[in-house]
């Protein structure tokens, strides 16, 4: 559920209504966007998000894993260090060497040969690939639906204009809509957070986002789970590629509970070199030429 409410959130500082409130003193630096401004943004942003999703499904990219405990500057508890490769029906990770885990040449090379297997039967699927297929273009699908209608579950606020890593960007509070109605569980959590976000008004994308729990999130009355109140999620984006923004940078602090069993989600993960690999065909060429070349061994990111 949390990767799948971070694509949500970006969707969402989009698709509320026009953003209210008075400017602060600042000038024409801190004047607000008009209604007319905001819908005209919305439409770009909603129609970015769309591409960025279904352009991530072409790149690589170098995931940075590390786990912690709760508190104030915890310890790490797992590091991880993998190369994640689409596989036209999701993702597949090799790892890679990280501090105190080297890699496995042998394991990877022999998971680059699963791979190439994979991206060949969805290349040319057959029946029972094209049934796989089937599934996870609905997934899609249903994810892009949802990014689509669940800018309602937000009202807006104006903070005006801030200086971040040298970039102007506009701040903008959200607020939970008391009028929104979930119909998921997805959707349902998204009426226990509010967040900042921090947008870039010239290309209509999400730079930073922060967002904050606000109250206990129950799951099935409370029998399936509970999401508790005081969780943060950060977020931060870039442009990866002329045109393409992807997140390069996740962090969530999570506590709740999965039925009975307690659990704690503290994770920060990075993503970078970022690299188109294309079509599940396009990348199928890439992973053969590097099992017959030793660009078939593990990189060293």
């Amino acid at each position: 559920m949390k990767h799948a409410l971070a694509t949500i959130l970006l969707a969402a500082v989009f698709g509320a209504a026009p953003v209210a409130g008075t400017p602060p003193d600042g000038g024409a630096q801190d004047q607000p966007l008009s209604p007319a401004e905001v819908q005209a943004l919305s439409q770009r942003a909603i129609a970015n998000q769309h591409r960025n999703d279904q352009l991530l499904d072409q790149y690589e990219r170098i995931e940075h894993s590390w786990i912690r405990k709760a508190g104030t500057n915890p310890p790490v508890t797992q590091e991880t260090l993998n190369r994640v490769l689409p596989t036209g029906t999701g993702i597949m990770r090799l790892p890679l060497a990280a501090p105190g885990k080297p890699a496995n040449p042998v394991a990877y090379h022999d998971q680059l040969v699963y791979l190439a297997n994979v991206l060949s039967m969805v290349a040319q699927p057959d029946a029972s690939e094209q049934q796989t297929l089937e599934r996870y273009r609905k997934r899609q699908q249903d994810q892009a639906d949802l990014v689509s209608g669940v800018g309602n579950a937000y009202r807006f606020s104006w903070l005006g204009r801030e200086m971040r890593d040298g970039r102007l960007l506009l701040k903008l509070q959200m607020d939970p809509n008391p009028d929104f109605h979930p119909k998921t569980l997805t959707a349902q959590a998204l009426t226990h957070v509010r967040a900042i976000a921090w947008v870039d008004e010239s290309t209509a994308e999400v730079v930073h986002l922060e967002a904050e729990v606000t109250s206990d999130v129950y799951f099935g009355a409370g029998i399936l789970g509970k999401l508790y109140r005081g969780g943060r999620f950060v977020m931060d984006q870039a442009e990866v590629a002329p045109g393409v923004w992807e997140p390069i940078r996740y962090q969530y602090d999570l506590d709740g509970r999965k039925f009975l069993f307690p659990f704690g989600d503290h994770q920060i993960t990075e993503f970078t070199q970022y690299r188109r690999v294309g079509t599940p065909a396009e990348e199928l060429q890439t992973v053969r030429n590097e099992l017959n070349t030793a660009a078939g061994d593990p990189p060293r990111p």
